[in-house]
């Protein structure tokens, strides 16, 4: 009898599996010119930082543009290892790699935050802009795209992780509210008011 699909998405949050610094990194962080830095993360992204903001954005649920998360990221690295940027004390460098990747997904998520509160301000104007990206071929309006976005993202965690679930597919309605201890009810609930965020309606009214 064929087994019940396992949930996509019910890797652990903080699988270090996802992410993790590569061998050698320290060579990438050897200089504290910060224009030099910005352009190494840049070009050859050498430390995986747009994994990283992968990993954060999906782990918390959120529908963001890692090409803006990126850059952001970049800048505030290179800005915080510069020895002519006041660099935090707590930077954990030079440092073992586990203390290392415990500093760079905490920084990562204080980046995740700031766009989720900041919802249309882009980092860089002139730069590919994703929303536009998307948009054009379903012949949708970008600014539609990223309003409908900031709405989801705006939604309680467990409506954007039901939504995202079941979204991702992989597993069943009843297996995906199993694992977090709902009922399917509860949990298509859940789903469907992140939905109505993403798509402009008045998820308040579903909550009845």
């Amino acid at each position: 009898m064929d087994r019940e699909p396992r949930c996509l998405h019910a890797r652990p949050r903080s699988d270090p599996a996802a992410w993790s610094l590569p061998a050698g990194w320290q060579t990438h962080v050897a200089t504290r010119e910060r224009d030099a830095l910005a352009r190494a993360f840049a070009e050859a992204d050498p430390l995986g930082l747009r994994a990283l903001c992968g990993e954060r954005a999906v782990a918390r649920s959120f529908l963001l543009d890692l090409d803006d998360l990126q850059r952001r990221l970049i800048l505030r690295l290179a800005r915080a290892l510069a020895a002519d940027g006041s660099p935090s004390p707590s930077i954990p460098m030079p440092g073992s790699t586990h203390a290392v990747e415990v500093w760079l997904r905490a920084l990562t998520d204080e980046i995740v935050d700031e766009a989720v509160e900041r919802r249309e301000e882009r980092s860089d104007p002139a730069a590919r802009d994703v929303f536009a990206l998307l948009g054009a071929p379903l012949g949708l309006d970008a600014s539609l795209l990223r309003e409908g976005c900031a709405r989801f993202n705006r939604a309680a965690e467990s409506d954007r992780r039901a939504y995202l679930a079941l979204l991702r597919g992989g597993c069943t309605l009843e297996s995906a509210a199993a694992r977090e201890g709902v009922s399917a009810l509860i949990f298509a609930a859940r789903a469907r008011r992140a939905l109505e965020g993403l798509a402009g309606a008045d998820a308040g009214a579903a909550r009845g």
